[in-house]
């Protein structure tokens, strides 16, 4: 049959604009997303809705916080072991963190969901580090391991910024903050795991307790700490064993799923080098294992903080000189909001523009809050959202997360759902009820033609819906290759 070219019009003009329609550069664009002076996570609905609004605007990464003041985010038995609940207790029932979920909450597991849905790559971001807790808001956590705190010379356990610390030589440190990490990356789907300024020696003022003296004599023939404590060799060991820590965490981690986009989010280097021992630009250089993926970090955010385009500039460009040798791993740190005050559009404008041209991997927010609010509509239009949908994360192919896969019921009591169609891979099975969602269950298809329903687990009720996401971490058992 033919059709009048009259009907085929409409067809064609489609066809043309999907050809024309410009396809976005790789880029990173990303938030930090967390519950500090934000309503972004303040319940299930509200995750649900700053993660889709996320999407719409054009970004794809959020760096969620899941380790803050002491406690998880998520039910950790690392965390477990040593405070006796696995969560942070304002999760549960009553708490202020609820947010009227039902029962206890899973901020990460409900992040990492609504993400996905969205289209989102998610990276698990442990804020707080090595930090216990900051003076003005003293903890249970804080209580529970002063033993593992480090001290100044006059033996307080407060560092300037006002934080405690924990300290990163000891041992039991070190296996917790490995358990907590290790705990969310065997529980949840995640694309990455990120840390920031926070893992490094708790300011260059801090040292001066007995764990630390002796571990520094018994390497120099018995001799203390120089009292300066910007003694440049007293500063070259802190540095060498901050190193040797985030070198262990990498290594353990790549261990454990390759595929994992590593992430850190120093402060703006020399300071970082100065104040807090991060030497990062050397981090950068570590190699790969016998020529084979590299065993550090796939990318570098400095916080380049400044309330202009001016200063931003500044500082950007200094971090682009130091790395200088892997640009592509280069993501700078925006900050859209200082002492209360919005950066102007046209401040960040300039400042996303000369990211673009440095040849720089992408950029990250801080925070979300703005991102969707006072700067939603710019930024979608400076994307060209509309005409050409959200950019691929350089290191992921553009199908990485696809649309969630709808299925069917079989019967009218809902019990049973079809699963034809449903190509062979590892699933998480998604049941929503009364417009919550629940992740109740992995699936795992094989490639043969059989596809017998899926049963809804015994004790659930019947769900309003139920979909697919596709999950990734049997791809991220091996290194996902760069796509850029």
């Amino acid at each position: 049959m033919r059709w009048p070219l009259f009907l085929l019009a409409p067809v064609l003009a489609v066809a043309a604009a999907a050809q024309t329609r410009p396809t976005p550069r790789a880029e990173v664009r990303a938030a930090w997303v967390t519950t500090a002076r934000s309503d972004a996570l303040a319940s299930p609905a509200a995750t649900a809705a700053t993660m889709q609004a996320h999407r719409a605007i054009g970004l794809n990464t959020v760096y969620v916080e899941c380790w803050k003041r002491g406690a998880t985010h998520y039910p950790s038995a690392a965390y477990a072991r040593l405070m006796g609940k696995d969560r942070n207790p304002e999760l549960l029932p009553g708490g202020a963190l609820h947010g009227g979920a039902g029962g206890a909450r899973d901020l990460l597991g409900e992040v990492v969901l609504e993400a996905h849905r969205a289209g989102l790559l998610v990276l698990a971001w442990f804020e707080y580090g090595l930090m216990a807790a900051h003076q003005s808001m003293p903890n249970a956590f804080l209580e529970r391991v002063r033993p593992w705190l480090m001290t100044d010379r006059n033996g307080s356990i407060w560092a300037r910024n006002g934080f405690a610390w924990l300290n990163p030589l000891r041992p039991e440190v070190q296996e917790f903050v490995l358990g907590i990490v290790l705990d969310a990356v065997r529980g949840y789907d995640l694309d990455g795991v990120q840390f920031d300024d926070r893992l490094a020696w708790p300011h260059v003022e801090m040292g001066y307790d007995a764990y630390t003296r002796e571990a520094y004599a018994r390497e120099h023939g018995g001799r203390p700490p120089p009292a300066e404590y910007r003694d440049p060799d007293w500063l070259r060991w802190r540095a060498g064993k901050v190193a040797a820590f985030a070198a262990k965490l990498a290594e353990t981690l790549r261990a454990e799923r390759p595929g994992l986009l590593l992430s850190l989010s120093p402060g703006p280097h020399p300071w970082s080098y100065q104040n807090y021992a991060v030497d990062w630009p050397e981090w950068s250089r570590w190699p790969g294992p016998r020529g084979g993926p590299r065993a550090g970090f796939d990318e570098f955010v400095p916080q380049c903080y400044r309330a202009s385009h001016e200063g931003f500039a500044a500082v950007f460009t200094q971090q682009r000189t130091r790395m200088a040798h892997r640009p592509l791993a280069l993501v700078a740190g925006i900050s859209l909001v200082s002492d209360d005050v919005v950066l102007p559009w046209d401040d960040l404008r300039r400042s996303l523009e000369l990211v673009r041209a440095s040849g720089a991997a992408g950029h990250a927010f801080w925070h979300s809050k703005a991102v969707t609010g006072e700067h939603a509509a710019d930024l979608r239009a400076f994307y060209r959202t509309d005409e050409s949908g959200p950019a691929r994360h350089p290191l992921r192919p553009a199908d990485w997360r696809p649309p969630p896969r709808e299925v069917s019921p079989l019967h009218q009591d809902r019990t049973r759902w079809s699963l034809d169609g449903v190509p062979a891979g590892a699933w998480r099975v998604v049941y929503e009820r009364d417009g919550v969602r629940r992740e109740v269950q992995d699936l795992a298809l094989t490639r043969s033609g059989r596809r017998d329903p899926l049963v809804v687990p015994a004790g659930q009720g019947p769900p309003d819906r139920v979909f697919l996401l596709l999950d990734r971490r049997p791809d991220m058992a091996r290194p996902v290759g760069a796509t850029r």
